[in-house]
């Protein structure tokens, strides 16, 4: 997905809570992320939050060893696909208007 389509995915499914980097963050390795386009970035940023995820599901064990080969966390202030897709889940499963990650 490029960055304007992973953009508007967010504009439609979330709520407008972080000042985000013009930037679609979609892989990294090490301190190198590298966004929708291509570009590489060494990485100075942290987290803003953390996640509490239960323990050990099959299901989830499979999806993080699958999504960690790409992007195991990407900071908020970033945009990101798998960000955009859960908040449009999010939208279609509850018939809400937007979508609020917070911890």
């Amino acid at each position: 997905m490029h960055f304007l389509d992973i953009k508007e995915q967010e504009k439609q499914n979330m709520m407008p809570t972080y000042g985000r980097f013009e930037v679609a963050i979609v892989k990294g390795k090490g301190v190198v992320a590298q966004d929708s386009e291509g570009k590489s970035y060494i990485d100075f940023t942290s987290g803003i939050g953390v996640n509490a995820l239960g323990f050990c599901d099959d299901q989830w064990i499979a999806a993080i060893t699958k999504q960690a080969s790409t992007l195991q966390h990407i900071s908020n202030l970033y945009y990101n696909e798998p960000m955009t897709e859960a908040g449009a889940k999010l939208v279609n499963a509850s018939r809400m208007d937007k979508a609020f990650f917070t911890n």
